[in-house]
């Protein structure tokens, strides 16, 4: 075990011994009643589709609420693994590429779906390259750990993040908020909510964020680096016309324009292609020009609810387009060998109807149906540079169809005192066409290199099989088996190349939730061993991507999270996750290696050539993940302070199959300091993100050209001035 996680182990067991003689101490003299000493407050979720008391659901999922967020300094998804151990949330591009315990995709082609799939109120985000905006109106965020083959909308190998905002109220309020930063950042939100009459709410939340300076340079052009213009919005309105019966509309948009996941720098002692370029500062770049995304997304969904007689109606209705810019120079170098240029458009609809019985039910229970309809294209992909040769560059255009219709259900009967077995099954239909077309630019005339189309359908069984005992009214353990599928997909790069199949993953798990001292002390575990078949894989080629299976892997590991409550006034959180995944079957590896000339010295680019991978580590896989956060409030003259300090651990992990790039072991450690009037009516927050100055990559691989880093951002902070009425 590396020492850095041996010291904060360490650090966290001591402090228990010190803090338990607290926690058990009586803070009264005994005349006080319970409501009178600080209790942990109950959690409530919806990762069995039914609000529920997250100490009785048979699942480890763990939850932070949007102060809990903000205090780990996670202010959009792509920062969420501050927050969550076992979730290792990078970026390639502007495509969100999340792994939660060592189960994720690598593949950010149009059409492409991820492992660990993202709801937000219930709807769920397909593409990758909308997976990716800041949280600015978040009410909770639950992660479900493990396979999710029954329930959500699409199948999920990995887990599901599941983003919740606020609903509109009858009451009416408002927040406004202004951040000023380094790197020149001004940025500011708004949330407001009213009622008009009995029957109608609506709200509205809104951010805008301007980073004028760049964390570093462009030593060829000159210009800054990294720098960021993001504006959304997101409206929701309530309506409640007659007793049992609720609609909810919701509608957003949001765009975002950065250099995140791109900015490639060569990893050391890496040479470029062009045999000159060296690695000459973690946030300068060598491209020519700057790399960007540019991804403007609009969504509407409706969800009807619907009581009847014994059970209730759930229907959710969504539509979202998705249009992403992006332009990245491949080489990294001042060269033009390789030049990219996409635009990418994505449209999905989606419609789930639930039939559920009622809150309360001796044996509840739910069934419904599940149809999705995504079409994504490149409209174009031009690619130009030197690789081109004799041509001046080609242009791909292709699109992926996809439509998938499912069939659920799920029931949790009462089998013996305090004893619940559920039962799940799902049925997918996935169906999937793609075809495309390759033009070459020669002078000013063009050149038909090609035109293809094909077609495939999936169809797979999933289920769920729990077994749950509450042994004390705090107490609970249980058993599952689960079995998770994520449907084939075709690379639309490459559309006359056959898709890659789907995975499956089959996940034992044994968890334990428990409270104790009169609900100051959470503490929740489980066990888990999976295995896992036909990995879908990506990795950078050579002017586009390449996609293809792994065999399989084993994974298996232990997960724990904790709240305490020590004295009123002090509130402990942590998680962490020890974890072993690797390839059990891999024999078409891709292994790279330096190109290497007298003296074994790098000379540029990297070669290739196939291996077994079996034995290695999987991708984005870290042996340990560990969080930990402080939070006291102090009261003061005209208001109270709150101090909160947090800091999240990884050990480090394998970027590619072959292990030969790996990101070391980093922390993150963030901090603030807010005063709130009394009133709260005014706030003043100081805050700093990153405070350790930890240099990490949010993307990094080996391809024929380089070693490439995509970094993740620098120290951060700023003051925020908040007013509520």
């Amino acid at each position: 075990m590396h020492k850095s996680f041996e010291h904060r182990a360490l650090i966290f067991w001591v402090s228990l011994i010190f803090v338990a003689p607290i926690v058990g101490a009586d803070p009264t003299d005994g005349s006080a009643t319970k409501e009178d000493q600080g209790q942990l407050e109950e959690i409530v979720v919806t990762s069995q589709r039914r609000p529920q008391n997250l100490q009785t659901v048979p699942l480890y999922v763990t939850v932070a609420s949007g102060n809990e967020l903000l205090n780990a300094g996670v202010t959009d998804t792509g920062s969420l693994s501050l927050a969550f151990p076992g979730l290792s949330y990078t970026q390639t591009g502007n495509s969100a590429t999340p792994f939660i315990r060592g189960v994720g995709t690598t593949s950010v082609t149009a059409g492409a779906e991820s492992s660990v799939a993202t709801y937000v109120d219930g709807v769920y985000i397909s593409s990758v390259n909308a997976s990716l905006f800041e949280l600015n109106n978040v009410e909770r965020v639950e992660v479900l750990m493990g396979p999710q083959g029954t329930l959500f909308g699409r199948n999920a190998t990995g887990g599901v993040i599941q983003i919740i905002t606020k609903d509109p109220s009858f009451t009416p309020s408002a927040d406004a908020k202004v951040d000023f930063g380094n790197y020149n950042t001004t940025s500011g939100s708004f949330y407001g909510t009213a009622g008009f009459g009995e029957n109608v709410a609506i709200d509205l939340a809104a951010y805008g964020r301007n980073q004028a300076d760049g964390w570093g340079t462009d030593l060829t052009t000159g210009q800054p680096t990294f720098t960021r213009h993001d504006f959304g919005a997101r409206s929701k309105l309530l309506w409640n016309p007659a007793d049992g019966t609720r609609i909810l509309i919701a509608a957003d948009y949001n765009r975002t324009r950065n250099e995140d996941g791109l900015g490639w720098h060569g990893v050391p002692p890496a040479v470029g292609v062009d045999g000159t370029t060296r690695y000459n500062g973690f946030y300068n770049t060598y491209d020519d020009p700057n790399d960007f995304t540019d991804v403007a997304q609009t969504g509407l969904s409706v969800t009807a609810v619907q009581d009847i007689p014994g059970a209730r109606i759930v229907n959710i209705t969504s539509w979202r387009n998705v249009n992403a810019a992006e332009g990245f120079d491949e080489d990294a170098t001042p060269l033009e060998v390789v030049g990219v240029n996409s635009a990418l458009h994505d449209k999905t609809i989606t419609e789930e109807l639930h039939l559920l019985s009622k809150d309360g039910a001796l044996v509840p229970w739910i069934a419904g149906i599940y149809y999705f309809d995504d079409l994504s294209d490149y409209d174009p992909v031009t690619l130009k540079g030197l690789f081109a040769a004799p041509l001046d560059g080609t242009q791909i255009s292709s699109a992926q169809k996809s439509k998938s219709y499912a069939a659920f259900g799920q029931a949790t009967p009462q089998i013996a005192s305090d004893t619940h077995l559920t039962l799940g099954a799902r049925y997918t239909d996935d169906q999937r066409a793609v075809a495309g077309s390759t033009l070459g630019f020669a002078g000013p005339g063009t050149i038909d290199l090609g035109t293809a189309s094909q077609s495939t359908t999936w169809r797979k069984l999933t289920w769920r099989v729990a077994l749950d005992h509450q042994f004390t009214p705090d107490i609970m353990a249980y058993v599952s088996d689960d079995r998770g599928f994520k449907s084939g997909v075709y690379n639309i790069l490459t559309y006359s190349a056959p898709p890659v199949n789907p995975e499956t993953l089959d996940a034992y798990q044994v968890g334990l939730k428990t409270e104790f001292d009169d609900h100051r002390v959470r503490l929740n575990a489980a066990a888990f061993y999976y295995n896992y078949k036909d990995i879908q894989i990506e990795e950078v080629a050579t002017g586009g991507l390449e996609l293809e299976n792994a065999a399989g892997a084993k994974m298996k590991g232990v997960d724990v999270d904790f709240t305490l409550l020590p004295i009123d006034a002090l509130t402990l959180r942590g998680g962490l996750e020890w974890m072993r995944g690797y390839y059990t079957n891999f024999n078409d590896a891709p292994f790279l290696s330096p190109n290497l000339g007298p003296g074994g010295i790098p000379v540029g680019g990297n070669a290739q050539t196939v291996g077994n991978a079996a034995g290695l580590d999987t991708v984005r896989t870290p042996k340990e993940t560990a969080t930990l956060s402080a939070a006291y409030r102090l009261s003061v003259p005209g208001g109270s302070l709150n101090f909160v300090i947090s800091d999240y651990y990884n050990s480090g992990f394998a970027w590619d199959p072959d292990n030969r790039l790996r990101q070391s072991s980093y922390d993150v450690l963030n901090a603030s300091v807010d005063w709130e009037a009394a009133t709260n009516a005014w706030g003043i927050r100081l805050w700093g993100r990153n405070l350790s100055t930890t240099r990490y990559c949010t993307f990094e691989t080996a391809s024929a050209l380089l070693d490439s880093c995509a970094p993740a951002p620098p120290k951060t902070y700023g003051i925020t001035i908040s007013a509520h009425l």
